[in-house]
């Protein structure tokens, strides 16, 4: 049987692949239930809005909004790919996205 911390490295290991594409907001649907609550539980991850979720130090002050603010264009143009409008790599301007 596997000891808690085995438990926890084994959804740190499917939190990281997630990471490893450079992304720190996610779908709850993307990890399963067992993993997503448990790096909740362990302060890995915070629910930002329903169905979603920031990656979050574990030392992070409950009331901590710095993370949220630091993946707000990331997680913007995740909930919302048609809405028109999004950052731009350079300068961190908002610019008109023209789809095709």
């Amino acid at each position: 049987m596997a000891t808690p911390n085995q438990k926890l490295a084994a959804s740190l290991a499917q939190l990281q692949k997630l990471q490893g594409r450079g992304r720190r907001v996610f779908r709850s649907g993307e990890l399963t239930r067992v993993h997503r609550e448990r790096l909740v539980r362990n302060g890995f991850l915070r629910e930002v809005m329903k169905g979603w979720l920031i990656s979050f130090s574990p030392d992070a002050d409950p009331g901590d909004t710095t993370p949220w603010f630091a993946f707000f264009w990331d997680y913007s143009t995740r909930r919302h790919p048609r809405c028109g409008w999004r950052a731009r790599p350079a300068g961190r301007r908002l610019s008109p996205h023209r789809p095709g």
